[in-house]
């Protein structure tokens, strides 16, 4: 209810996304879809002939830029979750683009406004991906057996994650702010420290899921849709017991 405390909650989780989303959609793109990448050669995507008219090295080098282009390595750098949180960071950092866009009375305000609008859809249809995944067809009488022992697996897979996610995590943030608070004098404010020990207790993101689905791999999207589901059904009390303890430990 304190506006002060709010406004200093919400720029730590919105600098803290500023890094997180282009290394989630960079980095953790690669780490889910590169093992599924398809490296045999795309017939379609073969440089075209040279014509009799035209030069080689013009259509070489055309051909080069065209292939660099649509590399997934540019894919994923210019991915829209990274081009907007670069593109937020700039609008809010450069005065003139700030001033222009995000003060009282601003010129572009509708432009922002409906912006915002446009963003509010993100969540339900994540959660509409996210719950698709979930709806898998039964599988085969024969393959009964398979599927028992999958879901032992997959139990023994939530119940390490959450350990991690849930115990391993914060500990360690804990730890390291304390560390470097001991070892190095670096002490942050305490909504900053509060912000930094909710991260690090904070279920993992429901984006996997649409990766997979975007790399057309709708198996793998479903199984990790039902890890997600265990886990954020398991991550109501310690996310509850996190932010009482998180709360109390920082003073914020």
């Amino acid at each position: 209810s304190d506006p002060a405390r709010l406004g200093a909650l919400v720029s730590g989780i919105s600098f803290f996304l500023l890094g997180w989303s282009p290394l989630f959609w960079s980095l953790g793109y690669y780490i889910l879809s590169a093992p599924r990448v398809n490296t045999r050669s795309n017939p379609a995507s073969a440089e075209p002939a040279v014509s009799p008219g035209s030069s080689p090295a013009r259509v070489s080098k055309r051909s080069r830029v065209r292939h660099f282009l649509r590399s997934p390595v540019v894919a994923r750098i210019f991915a829209p979750p990274i081009v907007g949180a670069l593109s937020g960071l700039v609008c809010g950092s450069v005065p003139f683009l700030r001033s222009l866009l995000f003060c009282k009375g601003a010129p572009m305000g509708l432009l922002v406004d409906a912006l915002k609008t446009l963003a509010a859809a993100y969540t339900p249809c994540a959660v509409l991906v996210l719950a698709g995944s979930l709806a898998t067809p039964r599988p085969p009488v024969q393959q009964e057996k398979q599927q028992q022992e999958r879901r032992w697996k997959q139990a023994f897979q939530v119940a390490i994650l959450c350990v991690i996610r849930f115990v391993l995590m914060p500990v360690f943030a804990l730890g390291l702010l304390r560390g470097c608070s001991s070892l190095f004098g670096l002490k942050l404010a305490p909504m900053l420290s509060f912000t930094v020990l909710l991260e690090s207790v904070m279920p993992s993101a429901q984006n996997s899921v649409l990766i997979l689905q975007l790399e057309n791999q709708p198996e793998a999207a479903s199984r990790i849709a039902r890890v997600l589901f265990y886990i954020y059904l398991v991550g109501v009390l310690p996310l509850s017991a996190g932010i009482s303890a998180f709360l109390w430990l920082t003073g914020a």
